[in-house]
């Protein structure tokens, strides 16, 4: 799991590393 901050990450990157995850899996 990625040690980020949902804070540091924002609203947009959110949802680009749940796409991102999607992808991988």
């Amino acid at each position: 799991m990625l040690n980020l901050r949902w804070n540091d990450i924002g609203p947009n990157g959110a949802k680009y590393l749940a796409d991102a995850l999607k992808i991988n899996q």
